[in-house]
């Protein structure tokens, strides 16, 4: 095969791989890849675009749609590195990201740039998002990354939500009792050491029985053997008085 052929084969092969590496798209985030993307972002510093959606939402639906077939199109046909991605609120893994970043109207669109948050706010259409990307943007007037909701922040907005359903409960019950969340507590402190309590109850109930079958096995085999010494020595016994009988006749 000519040398010029394996020249063109090659060219070929690595323009096709360039192309590859290069296509932009939309990865789908949810629970802890939102912190590593993020992290990432931060680290490497480096543009990543998120987009906050729900189903049944037609703004949403029209965001996503531009981006896919427009925006992403745009930085993949002038080859400028740009990195989205995509979260589902509906999604159960998701459920405390709208309180990380205080979600209060849907589609939620960020952009994490320099270290910093960026809220776009216009009607969602190519020109308007590559301009809001691309622009230069005073750090200013970006915002810090809201960090991963803790576990006592979770705890507390369960508990919240755990006090106003009980209300509702007692209002509906015609009850005039103003329940709050010292009572939650209280009564969250309660059920748990009544659990505590039947549960050690239980083991040691469970914990009785085996020892008690130990003990009766122990009995048995103690019986066990203490007939079997009956037996030798009756047998014993039985063949002295034999060999005794044989001696005097």
């Amino acid at each position: 095969m000519p040398k010029n052929i394996y020249i063109f084969i090659l060219i070929l092969v690595s323009f096709l791989f360039k192309s590859s590496i290069s296509k932009q798209n939309i990865v789908i985030l949810e629970g802890d890849k939102v912190d590593l993307a993020i992290k990432n972002s931060i680290e490497y510093n480096y543009k990543l675009f998120i987009i906050f959606h729900v189903h049944n939402c037609p703004y949403c639906t029209h965001a996503l749609k531009v981006l896919k077939d427009k925006v992403i199109k745009h930085y993949d046909d002038n080859g400028e590195n740009m990195y989205f991605g995509s979260v589902d609120l509906d999604n159960q893994l998701n459920v405390w990201l709208g309180l990380r970043f205080n979600i209060t109207k849907i589609p939620y669109i960020i952009l994490i740039e320099n270290k910093k948050m960026y809220h776009f706010e216009s009607q969602f259409e190519e020109s308007l998002v590559v301009k809001f990307i691309n622009e230069e943007k005073n750090i200013e007037d970006g915002e810090d990354v809201p960090e991963s909701v803790t576990f006592l922040k979770k705890f507390k907005v369960a508990v919240k939500e755990l006090t106003e359903r009980i209300q509702e409960i007692i209002d509906k019950l015609g009850i005039k009792i103003t329940w709050n969340t010292t009572m939650t507590y209280i009564l969250l402190i309660f059920f748990f050491g009544t659990f505590v309590y039947v549960e050690n109850k239980i083991i040691g109930t469970c914990r009785n029985l085996c020892q008690f079958k130990k003990n009766n096995n122990n009995n048995l085999n103690i019986h066990k053997k203490k007939d079997k010494s009956d037996e030798k020595i009756a047998k014993k016994r039985n063949n002295n008085k034999k060999d005794e009988k044989t001696k005097n006749e």
